[in-house]
């Protein structure tokens, strides 16, 4: 979650963009700022506040000029400021804070500041990608959108707030944070394997038709791609036969659950057995074979493994 998204153009416009803000347009809205072009970046965290306050300075009025939008349910409030202005993309990179600020009505410049800041502290101290663990990223978000919500709620406080309370409240939202994404992990999780079965089931009907169209002789394949679409076709029906057969034998056998576990015990090896030796014969005179150390003779058994040589 880098925050790299705006320039630092608007200094010079300032006064410009102050009296179009102080001009009410034929609706009773405030018109915001004309629209950054693609060139440009956010490049700092001043430029990142001025815009959020932009944003805030918007809301306000549509809260004072339309009161019908206060009524609006909270997604129709986000999709409108999707369609009416040019805050989407800051509005993709900071969902919690635009949601607490246009649902909610509430925002601290001075909380989203310290929100700004530790998002940087924690980029320069994360670890390299290769030695980050997986899910890192997604639970850095979540723990920092969790910070703003603390940094929030510490901002309306009156006076001194308690440290203990508003720990309370960052794991309570990091809490309903972290379900809310599992509960999109595994809703994109049904749908990938939803389409899956849908690609599946697409696939076995276009096989179909293909075999109809083969076997009424609309189409025609040479003998190689015949022979290989025999194969294919017997493999899958031995995997189809397979696939039933055990589905009935475990219908009416179920499967047997192992009662314990263990690690084997090996036996002691023998290593003159396990290390495998090659003995080469050589053939001496009699007169010097009593010259040759023992270990170097044959044994009696040796000698009736050898192949009889007839004379």
């Amino acid at each position: 979650m880098d925050s790299h998204l705006l320039t630092a153009t608007r200094k010079k416009k300032k006064k410009k963009s102050k009296k179009k803000v102080n001009e009410q347009s034929a609706n009773g809205i405030n018109k915001p700022s004309e629209p950054i072009s693609k060139e440009q970046q956010y490049k700092n965290i001043e430029t990142l506040i001025e815009l959020a306050n932009e944003i805030w300075s918007v809301v306000k009025d549509l809260a004072k000029n339309r009161p019908e939008f206060v009524e609006y349910p909270d997604q129709k409030k986000m999709d409108f400021f999707r369609d009416s202005f040019h805050y989407k993309e800051f509005m993709d990179e900071f969902p919690i804070v635009c949601r607490y600020m246009i649902c909610m009505g509430q925002y601290s410049k001075k909380a989203f500041k310290r929100f700004l800041e530790k998002i940087r502290i924690c980029t320069a101290n994360a670890p390299p990608p290769t030695e980050r663990k997986k899910g890192y990223m997604e639970e850095q978000w979540i723990m920092r959108q969790a910070d703003y919500i603390r940094y929030l709620w510490e901002a309306y406080q009156k006076g001194h707030w308690d440290s203990t309370e508003a720990r309370l409240v960052w794991e309570d939202a990091y809490k309903r944070l972290k379900g809310e994404f599992d509960d999109f992990k595994n809703k994109h999780d049904d749908i990938k394997k939803a389409r899956e079965e849908e690609k599946k089931q697409l696939d076995a009907s276009n096989a179909r038709e293909l075999i109809e169209r083969l076997g009424s002789g609309l189409q025609k394949l040479d003998k190689s791609d015949t022979k290989l679409l025999k194969e294919l076709l017997k493999n899958q029906l031995y995997k189809k036969r397979y696939s039933d057969c055990m589905q009935r034998l475990l219908s009416v056998v179920p499967r047997i659950k192992y009662t314990c576990s263990g690690v084997g015990i090996a036996e002691p090896i023998d290593e003159s057995i396990a290390k495998p030796t090659v003995k080469m014969i050589e053939h001496v005179d009699e007169e010097k074979y009593d010259a040759i150390p023992d270990q170097y003779k044959l044994t009696e058994s040796e000698k009736k493994r050898l192949p009889t040589i007839n004379e």
